[in-house]
């Protein structure tokens, strides 16, 4: 069992929750009761200021769950469900891929777990980058693992790291996208196709 704690904005927010957990523990213990006391507690990563103070949040927790979905829509200013701008919601987008780069460097930094939600993980191609930028964890639908088992086993971890760090010098997401294309199948045929 481990703890997650939604929408964290700030540090004070994680700190709020982790007081709360203090407390709970501390009334456990005076009913007697046994428990994890050393129970992980994790912040969600899926709104801009969370990835901007990311070194400092994951200084204070034991993992980060990126919350895909939500942080993309937040990042760019597009609500998904809304017909008029949904099309502008670009999972590689450079600003996104800066975003999670950021995210990993300061978990990797404080020698915590990132785990990727949302529908990035689900998707070969965005989890080819998402290895491509340093991570290794991922959360999907269980209809999903079959696919991303097969794509992780087919990537070149080189390789992909080389792709995504070209990547991030794009300038737009359709740049991205185009490099995706040409490179993937060319770097790993047999898996993508053009």
């Amino acid at each position: 069992m481990r703890i997650l704690f939604p929408m964290v904005a700030h540090v004070e927010e994680l700190r709020a929750a982790r007081a709360v957990v203090a407390a709970c523990m501390a009334e456990l213990d005076g009913e007697g009761l046994q428990f994890d006391r050393h129970i992980a507690v994790g912040a969600m990563i899926e709104v801009p200021s969370a990835v901007l103070v990311a070194d400092q949040l994951a200084s204070e927790c034991d993992f980060f769950s990126i919350g895909t979905n939500d942080l993309i829509q937040y990042l760019l200013a597009v609500d998904r469900s809304n017909q008029y701008v949904a099309p502008m919601y670009a999972p590689l987008h450079p600003a996104v891929l800066r975003a999670l780069r950021r995210v990993i460097e300061a978990s990797n930094a404080a020698g915590i777990p990132s785990i990727v939600c949302g529908e990035m993980a689900s998707d070969p191609v965005h989890v080819a980058m998402l290895i491509g930028l340093g991570y290794d964890r991922f959360s999907m639908t269980p209809t999903s693992i079959g696919l991303i088992k097969r794509v992780i086993s087919a990537l070149d971890r080189g390789q992909a790291i080389e792709i995504a760090n070209e990547a991030l010098g794009c300038r737009t997401a359709g740049d991205v996208d185009e490099l995706m294309a040409r490179e993937l199948p060319a770097r790993f045929p047999g898996f993508f196709r053009g």
